[in-house]
């Protein structure tokens, strides 16, 4: 076991805020969990993030006072729990197949540095220790995402949620202008340092693969360029989703920070911020198309789309021709350093495919109701990894719950009468749809990071607010 720096302020830091009470630890997991690539402890199976050990106490605080104060439960019953639980249910049945199968199948296990080697080297399916210690991941997201529902007690918490997150985002762009400094300057030292806080490990880890121009993709505290880039998106498209939702008086942000963020994506140059942007748009546009509530808006769905197509044109524009001016042809690095992952063979594109073709291939067919057991098997692809491990029933269950919590933030969209509300679900919608689709094809970062529960918990949460605002009206 080793502490981190980090972790000896972290660690006594959530002893004093358990003593405190639910309220400081849940705002203290919300602040942790944008830094996902940050550690606090290594155990002998597994490192722990500021995030999991926040939310972990927040947890058990919760418990401790249903059980000593007769506080009312943290789970209560409702169609997104019930899946929640079903879903959990479907991944330890799936644990027992690697002892009923008797299938030779051969899988790439958890814990393996240089996959590309494992792949060519795949071992025979056994069940083993990884699988539990594996299974503890989904449990715990699910777990989050309860107690977040359950956290949030105002629409004046929701939107204090959002604002830590785009702080994150600023904190996190003046981690990648040091990084890039440093490059730049040729001094490592400091953010050797800053990696040594955060993880334990003096690694500023330069490389120039992928670099805009003379700027390299930065590393920070949400994990490496692509989980930037992806954290990134995430708060593009709740600001896109606040800012041109087309509300009245609805909760709105500064426009220019829509232009910061894209700006702040293209220098990052990671293939999976360049692919949220695209995925932003589109769910941008479909979840507009399902609004019907004009009581709230202020234009119509039309209008909104065009309004936002034409400041991301401009905003494009005006970011080609600047880079034009010093040299650089965004469009040729885009085709040559981005497309050629998958085209040409180089980078991770090319290797997730053979991943998912193996595992489609080899793995799938020979156990498709309930996989090869939770954890058994690894895929860069997190669809392709829950459907090797936990079969079509697993699958099923996760969709079921995202859409569940979809509809019901949706929901909120089309039948509340408070712009704010709507606006927010507007923005929870894009966020949550274009998160899901981006992790399908990032890997099964998405049960480990708090990302994908915080904004169930929170979409969710925003479904309960509003239903609690029915019943009074409907009581008065």
């Amino acid at each position: 076991m080793k502490i981190t720096v980090l972790g000896l302020i972290v660690l006594p830091l959530g002893v004093y805020l358990f003593a405190k009470g639910t309220r400081p630890l849940f705002w203290a997991t919300v602040w942790a969990i944008p830094f996902f690539d940050t550690i606090i402890l290594f155990l002998p199976f597994a490192p722990v993030r500021p995030f999991q050990y926040l939310a972990g106490l927040l947890m058990v605080r919760y418990v401790i006072n249903m059980l000593v104060q007769g506080q009312e439960p943290v789970v209560r019953r409702s169609s997104a729990v019930l899946v929640a639980l079903g879903f959990i249910l479907s991944l330890v049945a799936s644990l027992f197949m690697p002892l009923l199968l008797s299938t030779p199948i051969y899988i790439v296990p958890e814990g393996h540095v240089d996959l590309w080697k494992a792949y060519q080297n795949p071992k025979l399916l056994r069940f083993g220790l990884s699988n539990l210690t594996q299974l503890a991941y989904p449990v715990f997201g699910v777990s989050l995402f309860l107690t977040i529902e359950w956290s949030i007690w105002s629409k004046r918490d929701l939107k204090r949620v959002v604002r830590i997150l785009v702080k994150a985002f600023f904190i996190l762009g003046g981690f990648m202008v040091l990084y890039q400094l440093a490059y730049l300057i040729g001094i490592e030292a400091p953010v050797d340092f800053l990696f040594f806080l955060f993880q334990g490990e003096a690694d500023a880890s330069f490389s120039g693969y992928n670099a805009l121009a003379g700027l390299i993709r930065a590393h920070t505290p949400a994990g490496e360029p692509g989980y930037t880039g992806l954290y990134y998106g995430i708060v593009l498209s709740l600001v896109m989703g606040l800012s041109y939702g087309g509300y009245v008086k609805g909760w709105r942000f500064n426009r220019q920070l829509t232009g910061l963020i894209l700006v702040s994506i293209v220098l990052n140059a990671s293939t999976t911020g360049f692919f949220s942007v695209v995925v932003i748009l589109g769910s941008f546009i479909v979840v507009s198309l399902l609004r019907r509530n004009g009581r709230v808006m202020a234009r119509s769905n039309v209008r909104t789309m065009v309004q936002l197509l034409l400041v991301l044109t401009v905003t494009s524009a005006t970011v080609l021709a600047v880079a034009q001016t010093f040299g650089i042809s965004l469009v040729e690095i885009l085709v040559t350093q981005h497309l050629e992952k998958i085209t040409e063979g180089a980078g991770s594109g090319a290797f997730r495919l053979k991943t998912i073709f193996y595992t489609m291939e080899e793995v799938f067919p020979k156990s498709p109701i309930l996989g090869v057991g939770y954890g058994s098997h690894r895929a860069l692809s997190l669809i392709v990894f829950l459907i090797a491990n936990v079969g079509v029933v697993g699958v099923g269950m996760f969709f079921l719950l995202n859409g569940v919590v979809f509809v019901h933030v949706v929901r909120v969209m089309n039948k509340t009468v408070d712009p704010e509300l709507a606006s927010i679900a507007f923005a929870l919608s894009v966020t949550h749809m274009s998160l899901l689709i981006i992790l399908m094809v990032k890997g099964s970062v998405g049960f480990v990071s708090g990302w994908l529960w915080l904004f169930l918990g929170l979409s969710e949460a925003c479904y309960r607010l509003y239903r609690s605002r029915e019943r009074s009206v409907a009581i008065q």
